[in-house]
């Protein structure tokens, strides 16, 4: 006589082995949440330390995956870290998104790149950084800002 009747045991079977293939799908799926095609710094020359830097962001979107977070950074051999953003509201298509971002008042003249780094929740196991670098550009200090 046996313990489990066999409908039991295929039901469970069944539902293991489905539970398995969706874990492996979420863990191993190459997801692309956003294609970031480049970041164009639009006032170089004009980026001074305290002041706002305006960029244009290219971008490809083709799902709706909530924003974890975006970070941005200012790299000259350091890290200098911008304010961060929580979320974002980039809608879907093959677009150009112009930003503002402030450049820090403790910022040193010379020559940086801006590294943008967001995360996406893609599933509820799994979240997907998708990062983009800019070209250099030059900040600069007003006479009398230090």
């Amino acid at each position: 006589m046996r313990f489990f009747p066999s409908w039991y045991t295929k039901i469970v079977a069944g539902m293991a082995t489905s539970l398995w293939l969706l874990i492996t799908f979420w863990l191993w799926f190459p997801y692309e949440p956003i294609t970031i095609k480049s970041i164009t710094i639009k006032n170089i020359g004009e980026i001074y330390a305290g002041e706002d830097m305006y960029y244009d962001s290219d971008y490809i979107k083709v799902k709706t995956y909530p924003v974890v977070k975006v970070t941005r950074q200012l790299i000259d051999g350091s890290v200098i870290v911008l304010a961060p953003s929580r979320g974002s509201l980039l809608p879907i298509g093959d677009r150009i998104v112009s930003v503002k971002v402030q450049i820090p008042g403790y910022v040193t003249e010379g020559k940086y790149i801006l590294h943008l780094q967001a995360e996406y929740r893609v599933n509820p196991l799994r979240t997907v950084s998708v990062s983009a670098t800019s070209d250099e550009f030059l900040i600069k200090r007003r006479p009398g800002n230090g």
